[in-house]
């Protein structure tokens, strides 16, 4: 018969970097040149979304420091301003965590509205920051924009799965 130990509380575990490494991941994979200049400009920003919903789910998962240096990964692979990306994130994730009472438990379509909101709240704090620092803008950020909020049922759904499967309170 195999007995279990209890779980050492001292002992770190690497469950807490798993969303880490999927949010850099997730960068990494969004930045691949297709050399299809409409189609990467218009391409969602899948990293936004994921920490949008663990800011609203589990805010200990992605602090502001991962917001920051994932953000900083974002510009420098897509060659925007350092920063733009990492306030950007940092914005999401404080939007959904506090909004954590109202939204936890609540009708999808709801948490969807709200980060829609958050998400374009962002993109029009991104195009002003881009427009002072003279950067030209067609419809990359409206493409963005709708791709982005478009694949936010995808992301939830797929990081409420990563949720349950690896980083479910208790650690079972």
């Amino acid at each position: 018969m195999i007995i279990a130990k209890p779980k050492d509380p001292r002992r770190p575990s690497l469950r807490g970097a798993l969303p880490v490494a999927l949010l850099v991941g997730v960068v990494v994979l969004t930045q691949i040149s297709f050399d299809m200049t409409a189609v990467q400009q218009g391409m969602p920003l899948l990293a936004g979304a994921f920490i949008f919903y663990w800011g609203l789910y589990r805010p200990d998962l992605v602090p502001h420091a991962v917001c920051l240096l994932v953000g900083l990964l974002q510009d420098i692979l897509s060659g925007t301003p350092l920063g733009i990306h990492a306030l950007g994130f940092i914005l999401l994730r404080q939007m959904a965590a506090g909004q954590q009472q109202f939204l936890h438990g609540r009708a999808f379509h709801l948490v969807w509205f709200f980060f829609g909101f958050a998400f374009g709240l962002w993109a029009l704090i991104e195009w002003f920051m881009m427009s002072i620092l003279g950067y030209p803008f067609g419809m990359a950020p409206m493409l963005r924009y709708v791709s982005t909020v478009l694949s936010f049922p995808l992301v939830y759904a797929l990081a409420g799965r990563f949720q349950y499967r690896f980083l479910r309170r208790g650690g079972h």
